[in-house]
Formats: structure tokens, sequence, C-alpha cells
């Protein structure tokens, strides 16, 4: 039996998410055994491998960016082509890919595992198996949970989903600094403000008989 509240802990630190039933986190790093006893929060259960989760994960993951790539528009408001949707799959979900993100944000340190060191599919595995377990605890809100987690580890960070589209027709006057009390050819100080006072000649004012 071994306690994993550490783990769990971690785990919950590093996807932000926290953990209603802490024993699916427990079974999402279990790599141990086909079943295997852990302890947490002081009560001891057998969970089994993280291979079913890693499944489901894949899955949801997918789906979620898959979704991502559909509602994107780029910078010319056109959508991405089914040629975009490959490449975003293979270079943001492949196991080369899922492991060095692993690696990177500590997944790898909270594995359950025989071996003193986690190899590059252990971590891509647990990584998968990890989103498995968060569909699994939320249940029917789980693509807007898991989606939301996506973008909090950058799992959504493919150069093709990073160039937005901007509406020409949203400029920000915010910023635009409006010019008031302009004269007018029928003010007395219509001219150059600052710099004559006269009145404008008659043929731009039509008071000329003939002109308009």
């Amino acid at each position: 039996m071994l306690n994993v509240d550490s783990e769990i802990a971690a785990i919950e630190q590093i996807f932000g998410y926290t953990f209603t039933n802490k024993f699916i986190c427990a079974e999402a790093l279990q790599m141990v055994a086909p079943l295997f006893s852990v302890c947490v929060d002081g009560t001891t259960s057998v969970v089994p491998k993280n291979v079913n989760l890693a499944i489901l994960g894949d899955s949801i993951l997918m789906t979620v960016l898959c979704q991502m790539w559909d509602e994107h528009r780029d910078d010319q408001g056109r959508s991405l082509t089914p040629e975009d949707w490959t490449t975003i799959r293979n270079e943001m979900l492949g196991n080369h890919h899922l492991a060095s993100l692993g690696f990177e944000l500590g997944v790898d340190a909270c594995i359950l595992k025989n071996a003193s060191s986690a190899s590059a599919k252990m971590v891509a595995t647990t990584v998968e198996a990890v989103i498995g377990a968060v569909c699994r605890d939320v249940g029917d809100d789980a693509l807007s949970v898991v989606r939301a987690i996506v973008e909090h580890i950058g799992l959504n960070a493919h150069p093709l989903l990073m160039v937005k589209f901007r509406d020409p027709l949203s400029f920000d006057f915010s910023n635009i600094q409006m010019i008031t009390n302009v004269p007018t050819p029928s003010s007395p100080t219509w001219g150059t403000p600052g710099r004559s006072t006269r009145r404008p000649p008659e043929w731009l004012t039509g008071s000329t008989p003939g002109l308009f």
C-alpha cells in the first residue's frame, strides 16, 4: 500500500483541477501493476492500471482540440482546412509532444511506477489518463472542463491555432481624442484658429447673388 496524497495534490496543481473522487486521480497515476493498493486521505483502496483512463483521455482530447480547430479562423477570417486538422492532431496529441509536455510540467514525478524513472511513453500515457480521470470525475460537463485544462497547460498552443482573425470593422476608438468647437464658414472666427478672426469671403457663404 502506498500513500499518494502528495502525488494527487501535485497533479491537481499542474492541471488546475481539484478531483472530487481522489481515487480516480490515483488510478490515472497507477502504472505499477494491473491492480495496486493505494491510500488516499487515510482511506485504502485498490485501483487498476491507468490504461482505460488513457484511452478515454485520448478520445476526449481529440474531441476538444477538434472543436478548437473547427471554431478557429485565421487572420483572413478563413476556416482551417482538414489538412490543418491532421497537422494539429499529429503534432499536439502525438506521444512525443505529450511526453515533452508532461516532463515540462512535472507529471513524470507523480507517476506510481516500479522503475526509478518514467519513460516518455509512460509520461504521455499518464497525461492522457489524467484527462480521462477528469472526464470521469466531472461527468456531463467534461468537455468544457477539459477544454479549460487544455488551455491551462498549453496543449492548444499550435501555431495554426495562434493566428487570430481581427475584424477590420472592430476598430478601437477609445484612444482617439475628439476635436470639438471647430470653426465653420458661418463662424466669426472662421479660418486657422489663433491666426485670423476674419469672416470668410462672400463667395464661400453664398451671400453674393448668383452663387450657391
